[in-house]
């Protein structure tokens, strides 16, 4: 069950719990008026709602950003996705915001006192138990998501009821947020705004009396298709489409009726009082359209996914510990020893070959002449001598000699028959070595 679906099931619950509502249903959108009491009365799905917004371990879905800013439902943290493979539909929305404080007229103080001029004659928005919805102090500005239809704001302080009239999707919404300044309790200044901030000029806010933000918001709410790949992790998002009318003014009813606002304003806080416009709408932006979407989580139920996969691991084959320790430490054994033998390769500067003393190996063999180390040169760079010893030419040795017996220890050395240069350990060394027939005179002897 890694989908997320309407819940279908509460059009039929609110109807037989709140009968006498039913009146109230818009005209070709049954159950609009239960849906309202949901919102209004079962508080049970707003709690659902606040665990996704809160990004609670213990929220029965979550929200996450995709590609081009679209904020999607997935299943919660305790879902175990694992290594499956699949694709599901689900919920998403998009938000684009523009901030409308420049726009605004203000007084000679600079307190914003009429949004008229950018579409909203209603802003700012300050609730009067005597004067009803009438603006009487602008000192006193309240938090709200406004949605607007018709142009006329729904959500001052009955919700959904103020306008009697059914959102179109793209929705319009229009976000008045206050906050105080990062000096609480000092008297508020034209200045007021947090210790770092950029220019007073690129704020999206008003500064004063308290930092206070005015947007003019399009949200669009989506039916999407994702997927989820187990190999690396990780969603993708496969296409989306604008969700219906009446789905749309069912979703919409928890952010017009409140319960996501103060969210909002807290998630913005810091960014809005310190950061230029352009950051302070991309901020706006995601966690209005995040918020659209896990505040309507009441309304969700999981379903299942479709083309469903699963990534098994198969063992082809067991190995004992032991051997394939000890092929790994004589690797690194090995690694060690050539980077020995590279780096010392590396620093040795002197390139003279120094012959070695006569007799090296004991067997009373004299070193032959300088000319012998031509023959050692010979011998490490070019075939030839190896070729010279597999075809030997009058060198007092048997023709017929084994060439696997000499061929790789000897080599010889121009047409003396007693030349020979040897290769290879003898006793307990390995060099190179002239072997020399010295001929005995008859003194000697």
């Amino acid at each position: 069950m890694f989908g997320v679906a309407f819940n279908d099931s509460l059009c039929a619950y609110l109807s037989a719990k709140y009968p006498e509502d039913v009146e109230y249903d818009f005209p070709g959108f049954p159950c609009s008026a239960a849906y309202v009491d949901f919102v209004r009365l079962e508080y049970w799905g707003n709690d659902l709602g606040f665990l996704v917004m809160t990004n609670s371990t213990n929220a029965p879905f979550s929200v996450v950003t995709m590609k081009d800013g679209v904020l999607v439902a997935v299943p919660g943290p305790s879902a175990e996705l694992g290594d499956y493979t699949f694709t599901a539909t689900t919920f998403a929305a998009h938000a684009s915001c523009d901030s409308i404080n420049q726009v605004c007229r203000q007084d000679q103080q600079g307190i914003t006192v009429n949004c008229t001029s950018a579409g909203y004659p209603e802003l700012p928005y300050v609730f009067s138990l005597d004067d009803g919805f009438k603006v009487t102090n602008t000192s006193e500005v309240k938090n709200r998501i406004f949605g607007v239809v018709d142009g006329r704001m729904m959500g001052r302080e009955v919700g959904s009821t103020e306008v009697k009239a059914v959102t179109t999707n793209p929705t319009t919404m229009a976000t008045q947020l206050r906050w105080d300044p990062p000096e609480q309790g000092m008297n508020p200044t034209k200045g007021t705004h947090s210790p770092g901030a950029v220019d007073l000029t690129e704020l999206a806010i008003d500064t004063y009396p308290k930092p206070t933000l005015y947007a003019s918001c399009s949200v669009s709410y989506l039916e999407a298709v994702v997927r989820w790949d187990g190999s690396n992790g990780t969603w993708s998002l496969l296409n989306t489409t604008l969700a219906s009318q009446q789905l749309t003014a069912t979703l919409w009813l928890p952010v017009v009726w409140q319960f996501a606002t103060e969210q909002l304003a807290s998630n913005l806080m810091n960014v809005a009082r310190t950061r230029p416009r352009e950051e302070v709408m991309a901020v706006l932006n995601q966690q209005l359209a995040r918020l659209a979407v896990g505040s309507a989580a009441g309304f969700f139920k999981p379903t299942a996914a479709t083309d469903v996969s699963y990534l098994v691991q198969t063992m082809l084959g067991r190995y004992p510990v032991g051997p394939i320790l000890a092929l790994l430490a004589l690797l690194l054994l090995y690694a060690i020893l050539a980077l020995t033998i590279f780096f010392v390769s590396l620093w040795e500067k002197d390139e003279i070959i120094v012959a070695p003393s006569d007799d090296v190996f004991g067997e009373g063999v004299r070193v032959g002449e300088p000319s012998a180390l031509l023959l050692a040169q010979r011998w490490l760079v070019t075939p030839m001598p190896l070729v010279g010893s597999a075809f030997p030419q009058d060198d007092g040795q048997d023709a017929k000699r084994s060439v696997a017996a000499w061929a790789m220890c000897s080599a010889h050395d121009g047409r003396e028959k007693d030349d020979r240069l040897m290769i290879g350990v003898k006793n307990e060394g390995f060099g190179v070595v002239s072997l020399r027939h010295r001929h005995v005179s008859s003194e000697e002897s």
